[in-house]
This record gives C-alpha cells, sequence and structure tokens, in this order.
C-alpha cells in the first residue's frame, strides 16, 4: 500500500514540475510591458510539448506553389490571295499530272501578285504517245487561249513510257520506230504552239518511280529537247533537282531554302508542297523573265526614245523569286 502512495505521489510531483514549466511566475509589476506578455503566448504549451502541435503557417508553407501556365503562341498570320487585277497578265498551262502540278505551284507563288494570273488547262492521262492526244491540241482552235497570255508552259511526258499506236499498227516503247513516230508527233505539237506567236516554256518530264522510270524520262526529254530547241522554245530541265549527284531518282531532296525534305509522294509520281514549290520555281524563272523583257521592250519607242513610265495596259511585275534566272538552286546536280 505505501508503495503504491509513493508512486502517486511522484506522479503528482512530476505533473506539478511541467506546470510549473509551463506556467512560469509572473513578477508582482504592474508596469510589465504588453510585448513581454505577448511574446509568452506565443510560447508552446505543455500539450503542445507532449504531441508536437503544429502550426498554421508551417502548414500554409507546405502547399504546393502556384502552377503558372504559359501564353499559347501567337498564330502565324495567314497570307492570303490577293484578287488580280482585270488587266492581268496571264500564264497559260497545258499538260499531264506534271503540268497540275506547276499550275497548282505557280497559283500559290503568284497569289500575292495581282498582276500575274494562271490559266490551266490540264488532263492529267494525256500523252503524246496517246490516242487522243490530236483530239485535245488542235491548232485551228486555240479559242480557249484567250486574251493577255504572255507565256504558254508546257509539260508533257510522264504518260508516254507506253507503246504507241499508228496507223500501221501499235509501235512497241522505246525501239528505233517508236522513238521516229514520237519526234514525229512532237514536231507536229511544237509548230501547233508556234502559231500561238507567245512564248513557249517548254518542261522536259521529270524523274519518276524509281531509278529506270528516271532514266526512261531522262531518255525521253532527250527526245523533246531535240526535237523542240530549233523552234526557239525556253527549255527547263528539272531532273537535276530531284535526283541525287549520279541522276538516282530520290524522294528526298533539298528545299528552296535549303534544308533536306520529302519532295515526292510515295507513289513516285506525285509531289508534296515543298516538291510542288520548287518545281513551280524553276518555271516561274522563266516566267519573269519572259514579263521582264516584254516591258522593257514596250519601253523603247520609235527612233530609240524611251518612256519612263510602262504604256497603257502593261502591268508591271513587283514580286521576283529568291533566285534569278541563272543562278543555281539548292539541290541542283548541276543539269539546267
Amino acid at each position: 500500500m505505501l508503495r503504491h502512495l509513493a508512486k502517486l505521489l511522484v506522479i503528482l510531483v512530476l505533473g506539478a514540475v511541467f506546470l510549473a514549466a509551463d506556467f512560469p511566475a509572473r513578477p508582482l509589476n504592474p508596469f510589465e510591458p504588453v510585448v513581454e506578455a505577448q511574446e509568452r503566448k506565443k510560447k508552446r504549451g505543455f500539450f503542445q510539448r507532449l504531441f508536437g502541435g503544429f502550426s498554421l503557417k508551417r502548414k500554409q508553407e507546405r502547399r504546393a506553389p502556384p502552377v503558372i501556365r504559359e501564353a499559347a503562341p501567337a498564330a502565324a498570320p495567314v497570307i492570303t490571295t490577293l484578287p488580280k487585277i482585270p488587266e492581268a497578265n496571264r500564264i497559260l498551262i497545258l499538260g499531264d499530272l506534271t503540268a497540275s502540278v506547276i499550275a497548282a505551284g505557280l497559283t500559290d507563288a503568284y497569289k500575292r501578285t495581282p498582276s500575274v494570273a494562271i490559266s490551266p488547262r490540264i488532263s492529267p492521262d494525256v500523252a503524246i504517245a496517246g490516242d487522243d492526244f490530236y483530239n485535245w491540241l488542235d491548232a485551228s482552235d486555240f479559242t480557249f487561249v484567250g486574251e493577255r497570255v504572255k507565256a504558254v508552259v508546257v509539260a508533257l511526258g510522264t504518260n508516254d513510257r507506253t507503246n504507241m499506236l499508228t496507223p500501221s499498227g501499235r509501235i512497241a516503247f522505246g525501239t528505233d520506230e517508236w522513238r521516229r513516230a514520237y519526234v514525229r508527233r512532237l514536231v507536229d505539237v511544237a509548230a501547233q504552239l508556234q502559231l500561238l506567236r507567245i512564248p513557249v516554256i517548254w518542261v522536259l518530264p521529270v524523274p519518276v518511280l524509281d531509278n529506270r522510270g528516271t532514266q526512261q524520262a531522262i531518255t525521253i526529254g532527250e527526245f523533246q529537247r531535240s526535237t523542240v530547241e530549233p523552234f526557239n522554245f525556253r527549255i527547263v530541265d528539272v531532273v537535276g533537282g530531284f535526283t541525287n549527284d549520279e541522276g538516282e531518282y530520290r524522294q528526298s531532296g533539298a528545299s528552296l531554302e535549303g534544308s533536306r525534305v520529302l519532295l515526292r509522294l510515295n507513289d513516285g509520281i506525285g509531289f508534296t508542297k515543298a516538291g510542288q514549290k520548287k518545281l513551280a520555281y524553276y518555271v516561274r524563272r522563266e516566267i519573269d523573265q519572259i514579263l521582264d523583257d516584254d516591258l522593257n521592250n514596250n519601253f523603247v519607242l520609235e527612233g530609240g526614245a524611251r518612256t519612263n513610265k510602262p504604256i497603257s495596259q502593261q502591268v508591271v511585275i513587283l514580286t521576283r523569286p529568291a533566285l534569278r534566272r541563272g543562278e543555281a538552286l539548292a539541290g541542283s546536280n548541276g543539269r539546267s
């Protein structure tokens, strides 16, 4: 019994010690500063020391910092297409699938040039070696040309890697007989175009499919070049822009900006947007030169006098591509 009373007495003494530490005796000073009294209130009490109480301020400090969201980047300005003026110089595009790519690329290139309008007359399946070509292009009816045409762009040959039907029968592609028949048709086509008395830009066939298809396109291009050169057409050879240094077909190549990009679609015939832009660039160099020459010729009056302003109805071209005629294009293997 005495032992239990001793334990109880020890507990009471310890409790008194803790309470005395938590509530120390205050001096009998009625003029005690208020600040010191407030500081005592901030001391941790018995139960806080016993159970490790928490501070509201510390809890607030542990909160996750606010998430700062970056503002969305401003959208790039949209380049709109400007309307063409009534007196715009028209460029007529004739030909097959390649001609349609050129027409699309030139339309985009001149979309902010009100003085130049692109007028395509395209038949994707047309071919000089085809059976229906003469029904498609007939010099006896060039009413589709219209007025203010400053140049005609011709791109044919994509579909010419095929046998040819002649009055004497079908001729196998690539034979000497096929070449002679093909050249005869080329002469007829060139003669019809010459009747227009408008500058003609003749685009040789582009590389297609693979190395074999590319070599066939180059061969057809050689036939076309040797045949139309005597007609003083402007010949555009784009093979170097879509092959490597060895003349092999490649889907990728240098863009106009010099970076390596995909130029051709997986079918080996179509073009990507970058390829379309590059193909159209080769042609645009010639178009701008024709327009420049036409403008300069109209400046000269009788007797050699010159005027400081264009004649009536003559449109001045204000925009030009990055490279001028005769300069090398990034990605070309040197062919011109």
